[in-house]
């Protein structure tokens, strides 16, 4: 079920959208509404039982306030665009109704604001035999899409086309396009080399260093030696990317710069789920030409944080999989699952991970694979791991060439 925000703006909310809206509840929650006349505002938010809490005179307080998956802007004319385009950049879908005369609503701002992130705009034209029921269908077959990443929904014609991005990342870590696809690439493997001296890490990443794209500095080494550490160990071992780790959010772009200075190329941490810590961290990153990976936390609403971390700059999504994750497979619910849904860009997986996982995760489209210890006596076997990893590739260029 996704949430939904409702954005109204003159007069009472028409029958058409209470009763489309309504139709459609058993698949979307309305959570929130935005109108700026408060008397109407009460009326609508008795319609859906919705609190004051969670309602807004203002639509632009609708989009920071609430958890939204999507908004439904219950108007079609001209006043339409800057709510349309101001919920597009807060990384939310849109569902909403084609302007009345207008022969495209896609201007070239409206265009611009969905190049720049992957949200979905669904614009319904229903019919005059029973029009709140053809919009209530087109709003389940729009959550439907979202839900599932297949099918069609109205509107779904006007989408411009997107050119795919030029590549950012380091050549290690390559795009995934889509879910078992000809173009599936090999996703990196990461494996974390830790220790109390530059000799300790140095022996365990040379045990690794044939099977691993990236090596991640751990905690210890960097405290125990300083971030000096990571350039005296990519003059030793060249060839790979470095990651590392910041830590809490107080002075997560000072740590991130240091980071990077000294010769990190990826940092990552957990998501602060604070914009602004974020935007601070991307800028930083962006200047010295590093790249950021944000683990989402193991509550997030994964759908509606990635999406907006998208469209923050953040380079690589973080999940983990836990056990009823790995041992289930891969489903709908997955947060890999859902985290590859909603970003173009890259996504790792992070987990306790055994060769016979490694095929759903590489189906299920992981760019960059960070498999944690079974438990203390049973480190990643990396040998075993690389070789599952190209050979579930294998099959799936295979399985695509045969269909």
């Amino acid at each position: 079920m996704i949430e939904v925000g409702i954005i109204a703006r003159q007069g009472a909310l028409e029958p058409l959208h209470r009763r489309a809206l309504e139709l459609a509840c058993p698949r979307i929650r309305i959570v929130g509404a935005a109108h700026p006349d408060v008397g109407v505002l009460k009326c609508v938010g008795a319609m859906f039982d919705l609190t004051g809490d969670s309602l807004f005179t203002d639509y632009r307080d609708l989009l920071s306030a609430l958890r939204l998956d999507a908004v439904y802007i219950a108007f079609a004319d001209a006043e339409q665009e800057p709510a349309l385009i101001a919920s597009i950049r807060a990384g939310l879908h849109v569902i909403t109704h084609l302007p009345e005369g207008a022969p495209s609503p896609v201007t070239p701002a409206v265009a611009e604001a969905i190049r720049a992130t992957i949200v979905k705009v669904a614009w319904l034209t229903p019919g005059a035999e029973d029009p709140a029921r053809e919009a209530a269908d087109g709003i389940l077959q729009f959550v439907h899409y979202l839900e599932e990443g297949v099918g069609d929904y109205p509107g779904k014609d006007l989408a411009p086309e997107i050119e795919p991005p030029e590549p950012v990342q380091p050549a290690f870590i390559q795009p995934t396009p889509c879910l078992r696809s000809r173009s599936t690439p090999i996703p990196s493997l990461a494996a974390v080399v830790d220790g109390d001296t530059l000799d300790d890490v140095l022996a365990t990443a040379r045990e690794i260093y044939a099977h691993c794209d990236i090596l991640e500095l751990g905690p210890r080494i960097l405290a125990a030696q300083g971030l000096g550490v990571i350039e005296d160990i990519k003059e030793r071992l060249s060839n790979r990317l470095y990651l590392a780790q910041w830590t809490g959010e107080a002075n997560a772009a000072d740590q991130v710069h240091a980071l990077l200075d000294k010769g990190a190329d990826i940092v990552a941490g957990v998501d602060p789920e604070d914009d602004a810590v974020i935007a601070q961290i991307v800028a930083v990153a962006r200047e010295q030409g590093g790249m950021v990976c944000v683990h989402l936390s193991p509550h997030a609403d994964v759908a509606r944080r990635t999406r907006r971390l998208e469209a923050l700059g953040v380079h690589i999504i973080g999940v983990t999989l836990d056990a009823t994750g790995l041992n289930h497979g891969i489903h709908s619910k997955n947060p890999l699952i859902r985290a590859r849904q909603n970003t173009t860009g890259q996504v790792a997986v992070t987990g306790p991970f055994l060769p016979d996982h490694i095929h759903n995760i590489v189906v299920a489209g992981a760019n960059l694979i960070l498999p944690t210890p079974i438990d203390k006596a049973t480190p990643p076997d990396f040998v075993a791991l690389r070789r599952q990893i190209h050979e579930a590739v294998a099959v799936i260029h295979e399985g695509m060439e045969t269909d």
